[in-house]
């Protein structure tokens, strides 16, 4: 296994001999400011990086690509788990369950994202057709019941047969419902509102366009202010423009900015054999052979540098869409933590519970 960082429990030398802001105060400070300095970074919605996946489970791989997000400067993740075959599922929610309990180091894991199998046909993107299920009580009760009460958050789309029930059955289990991968239409995805839904899943993305005589779940979400909702921030997915748009025009407090983040991230560009797919490493994407997008292919600190330098997004907003939304959401205690870049947001070091963790070619 490859070492990505070192810990130490003295502060590295290049903190003490450099300048550091919030980025959003940079400006304020007379003298050069040589990176920044944020509480925490939590992505609520990523499935892997560095050639793995939690959909592929194998502990010491998933160890291994965890320990490569550190060395991105995340802190905490959602991990999220793509549709696979029941058997495998079954087994993948075990090994995050006894990962996210042993684990000593970071990212910390704060629970689990399935994003599947509840979900669309028409609207499935990625995901296999031949695993999609429609809501079941039952199944999600034995996969909890796996997953050591780790399942905190679940994609349902609201047009499937039993969806009601399901959400309402998800609540008392304490899993949050989140709306995605659906083709519903506008009084679907509210009724699925009022039963408590609370999350929109990477929105824009797996949905409907919208159109001004067929309102929709998109037309829904953009319209209603109490969701969270999801924006895959790489500036790939969704035009910079756009983010621009529904950013002003929501509720700041509500956006939770995410990687989507998938097996091709970090990999050098190039052709690859992931998730019984050819797919295509193109800069900042990732793709397969027609074209169509496939996940992410950047990790959440640089989407939101993206997001700052195309998009306009203030820091204030960044940062605060990536900490304090995700604990809100989540409903977790912040964790005490400090991480360090450079200002192009590459890792420098992090800093939590006495602990510093820094890359090893530092050393």
């Amino acid at each position: 296994m490859s070492k990505h960082f070192l810990t130490s429990s003295k502060t590295p030398g290049i903190i003490k001999e450099k300048n550091f802001a919030h980025p959003q105060e940079r400006m304020l400070f007379d003298e050069k400011t040589d990176g920044y300095v944020l509480p925490g970074i939590i992505d609520v919605h990523f499935h892997g990086a560095k050639g793995w996946d939690f959909a592929f489970g194998e502990e010491e791989r998933i160890e291994e690509m965890l320990d490569a997000v550190l060395a991105s400067g995340v802190t905490g993740l959602m991990a999220t788990v793509m549709t696979c075959p029941e058997p495998h599922l079954e087994k993948v929610l075990s090994t995050i369950a006894h990962i996210a309990k042993n684990r000593k180091v970071l990212p910390i894991i704060h629970g689990i994202h399935l994003e599947g199998p509840f979900i669309s046909y028409e609207k499935r993107g990625a995901h296999p057709a031949e695993d999609l299920m429609h809501p079941s009580v039952d199944l999600l009760k034995k996969w909890q019941t796996i997953a050591k009460g780790m399942i905190k958050v679940i994609t349902v789309a609201p047009e499937l047969p039993g969806s009601g029930d399901f959400i309402k059955e998800a609540l008392k289990m304490g899993i949050k419902v989140s709306l995605g991968h659906s083709n519903a239409d506008w009084k679907t995805a509210a009724h699925a509102v009022e039963l408590g839904a609370t999350c929109i899943t990477h929105l824009f993305n797996a949905m409907p366009h919208i159109h001004h005589r067929n309102p929709n779940i998109l037309s829904y979400a953009l319209t209603n202010k109490t969701l969270y909702y999801e924006l895959i921030g790489d500036c790939e997915h969704i035009a910079p423009e756009i983010v621009q748009m529904v950013t002003q025009s929501h509720d700041a407090n509500k956006l939770l900015i995410i990687s989507d983040s998938m097996a091709l991230t970090g990999l050098p560009d190039g052709w690859y054999e992931f998730y019984n797919q050819t797919l295509a490493k193109t800069k900042t994407r990732s793709r397969l052979p027609d074209g169509n997008f496939f996940g992410g292919a950047l990790t959440l600190p640089h989407c939101m540098n993206r997001l700052a330098k195309e998009a306009g997004i203030s820091w204030g907003t960044i940062g605060q869409s990536v900490w304090r939304n995700p604990c809100d959401f989540l409903g977790i205690t912040a964790p005490d933590a400090k991480i360090y870049f450079d200002t192009d947001m590459n890792w420098i070091a992090t800093q939590h519970e006495g602990v510093w963790y820094r890359p090893v070619q530092q050393d």
